[in-house]
């Protein structure tokens, strides 16, 4: 999910003690990843694959 401040806090926080895997990203990385992927739409749906879509080719991920 991208880093909304206390909200995205809050969210990975009660996720996590559920046991789901969390992963907060900047959400420059996640504009810029959607810049090589040359994507201008801008919708909570379009958001949501290109952040599944970067974590799931990050090599970066936490386990």
């Amino acid at each position: 999910m991208e880093a909304t401040r206390v909200y995205s806090l809050q969210l990975a926080i009660a996720l996590y003690e559920k046991g789901i895997k969390v992963s907060v990203v900047n959400p420059l990385q996640i504009k810029r990843f959607a810049q090589t992927k040359l994507k201008r739409t801008k919708t909570d749906k379009v958001d949501a694959a290109l952040i599944a879509s970067s974590s799931s080719s990050s090599s970066s991920a936490c386990p």
